[in-house]
């Protein structure tokens, strides 16, 4: 997929001249969800990044231009709360 869109960062001097930082387009699926076990007592699951997706900026059009790559990997979280 060649989808891009500009993050508006103003180029720096490089390599490759001054020029922009793109992203490319990317999307991720993120899930919160809760139980309520009793009056008082609930629990909560959350999940983030569950597509598993990378992020990357390139320096202008150039994809083999690297300028960073995020991944965080898939993270969860489980947690309870307990109100008197």
């Amino acid at each position: 997929m060649s989808n891009v869109m500009s993050t508006g960062v103003k180029g720096q001097n490089s390599y490759l001249g001054v020029q922009p930082r793109v992203q490319k387009a990317t999307g991720r699926l993120d899930l919160v969800t809760s139980y309520k076990f009793t009056k008082n007592f609930r629990g909560y699951l959350r999940g983030y990044n569950l597509t598993d997706e990378q992020r990357y900026e390139y320096w202008g059009n150039n994809e083999s231009a690297v300028s960073r790559v995020d991944y965080t990997g898939r993270i969860y979280e489980v947690s309870f709360s307990y109100s008197f």
